[in-house]
């Protein structure tokens, strides 16, 4: 049986397959034959179609199932399963879809062409010992506008390059045209909606009153380090001043001073903008001092905007500095009567009532703690 015989019987499976009877092609197969390649074109195809028309997916998936032969052979022929693979024509008219199957039989290279999972490589549910196999692959569902519809036909090609059935390189055995109608992807779902940001934060870099080194001390005194800033106060914050000299740690200056007030603002760190029908509260809590607690408000906020807000002032407190002890410095006297010699812990808050929407993160930054040791 020669080539062009097994060609004209691969045109389509039910006419290849009414050519020989089981008995016949698959009692003894030889794919080093022309009786066994034309086994391998009688097997059966079946292709399911699945994703068509799905928006979800931007490609059409086609799930292909082949028989080896129509009787199965135990052990199945190495030869046989080298000669077997699987390719997809696509195009975008019947015609088109014609011409690639004629220049396919022809040997001829072919556009728009798919190829499926070879028999020795990874496939979809069976292994490479069995008679039946499943295949995928895909089309290109940009292959074609939307509403256009896309013309396909899958095609079983034999391998004929050792001329075992003369002159074809492959035998083709091509299924039935079907099509599918492109559809545009999915639209992806619209971003989560931007929430305002309200956050407090200081204007400029306040230097709270709390230790910041070492301690010195006599028998009856101990001192603890306070940033050198307090004592170097002078003018209108330096309320009262006098000269010191301790035992053991020597002399010095006693002063009381008045830190510079706390400046602080109100920013909506968001594209999106608090609507100015929005009362927006915030407050300054003194946790531990003295100095009143204040609230403010304001009406709304735009976004990536700043409200400056009145400047918090702080208490009054007593430094002393001691050029000589421990290396000289400014320093906090600690009282042995278990009074907190660092009194300041103030919390800066915004949208104290949660008058606005704001995301989890966003909320998580509403307050602004300042001191608090």
């Amino acid at each position: 049986m020669n080539a062009r015989t097994l060609a004209l019987a691969a045109l389509t499976t039910l006419t290849a397959a009414a050519v020989l009877s089981p008995s016949q092609a698959e009692a003894a197969v030889d794919c080093n034959s022309a009786l066994g390649l034309f086994a391998l074109v009688a097997a059966p195809v079946v292709v399911t179609s699945s994703d068509v028309d799905t928006t979800r997916n931007t490609n059409l998936v086609l799930d292909v199932q082949t028989q080896m032969f129509r009787v199965a052979q135990n052990p199945l022929p190495a030869a046989c399963v080298s000669r077997v693979s699987m390719r997809l024509f696509y195009a975008r008219s019947a015609a088109e879809l014609e011409t690639n199957r004629t220049r396919a039989l022809n040997g001829q290279a072919t556009p728009n062409t798919a190829t499926f999972g070879t028999l020795n490589a990874a496939f979809i549910g069976n292994g490479a010992t069995t008679n039946l196999r499943n295949y995928r692959t895909t089309v290109p569902r940009n292959f074609a506008a939307q509403g256009q519809t896309v013309f396909y036909r899958w095609v079983k090609i034999i391998d004929n390059r050792d001329a075992v059935a003369q002159d074809l390189p492959r035998i083709p055995v091509f299924g039935a045209q079907q099509t599918f109608v492109a559809t545009a992807p999915a639209a992806p779902p619209p971003p989560p909606p931007v929430l305002p940001n309200l956050l407090a934060e200081f204007v400029g870099t306040p230097i709270p009153y709390r230790p910041s080194g070492a301690s010195i001390g006599n028998q009856t005194e101990t001192y603890i380090r306070v940033d050198d800033s307090f004592c170097a106060l002078q003018g209108a914050a330096r309320l009262s001043e006098e000269a010191v000299n301790k035992p053991i740690i020597g002399a010095g200056t006693r002063a009381i001073v008045q830190p510079p007030a706390i400046a602080w603002r109100i920013r909506n760190a968001s594209t999106t903008a608090v609507p100015a029908a929005t009362v927006v509260t915030n407050d300054v809590i003194n946790q531990e001092g003295s100095t009143p607690n204040v609230s403010r408000q304001i009406n709304g906020l735009g976004a990536n905007a700043v409200v400056n807000l009145p400047a918090f002032p702080r208490a009054a407190v007593e430094v002393w500095q001691f050029p000589a002890a421990g290396g000289g410095g400014c320093f906090s006297l600690v009282e042995f009567d278990g009074g907190n010699p660092f009194p300041e812990c103030v919390d800066f808050n915004v949208d104290v009532t949660n008058a606005v929407v704001e995301s989890a993160d966003g909320a998580a930054n509403n307050r602004l703690r300042f001191g608090c040791n």
